[in-house]
């Protein structure tokens, strides 16, 4: 799900393949933040606070891109 999430992320995204690399890197990087201090914050494990912090960021972009469409 680390590896899978964001790439999907950034295809829903990006057009080209080296935005596609950018962009999920990017991804990756903030959802592991988001996902480290929210599972610190509320004392849960951060590794599934992370998982849910790409989930969640997926299924963002999914619904904007569906709603633009």
């Amino acid at each position: 799900a680390l590896v899978v999430f964001p790439a999907l992320t950034a295809m829903r995204v990006s057009g080209s393949f080296r935005r596609v690399i950018s962009v999920a890197a990017v991804v990756s990087c903030a959802c592991f933040v988001i996902g480290f201090f929210a599972g610190c914050l509320l004392g849960l494990p951060t590794g599934p606070c992370v998982v849910i912090a790409n989930l969640l960021v997926y299924l963002l972009c999914f619904v904007v891109r569906k709603a633009k469409s």
